[in-house]
């Protein structure tokens, strides 16, 4: 898969999960089954793991700019260079946010 997901179940003991063990499951009785079929929580948790590593990405740019900054004056090359990181992933989560999943929904 492009963004690096693959097809995963979610791990049966809540102890050995990490973040990217991260999934959806409920029971689904029916009707709901016939449009929740497993394949498609597993898309959605696929999905749903990429928005959390992008929001994940965007807490660590901002911290680790905190603890670069902390005590001494930044370059304003290095400023530049953060404003548009931090540009491309917020973008990238709206998108993701807005353009994928709410116009999906709006159908």
């Amino acid at each position: 898969d492009a963004a690096g997901l693959s097809n995963r179940s979610c791990s049966a003991d809540p102890s050995t999960r990490t973040w990217d063990d991260l999934c959806i499951t409920m029971p689904t009785p029916w009707p709901l089954g016939l449009i929740l079929s497993p394949p498609v929580v597993s898309r959605l948790n696929e999905f749903f793991a990429l928005l959390l590593k992008v929001r994940m990405v965007t807490g660590k740019l901002g911290s680790v700019w905190a603890k670069f900054c902390k005590g001494r004056t930044p370059n304003i090359q290095l400023s530049f260079l953060r404003a548009r990181m931090s540009f491309l992933v917020d973008h990238i989560f709206y998108y993701l946010q807005v353009d994928v999943v709410d116009a999906e929904y709006s159908k």
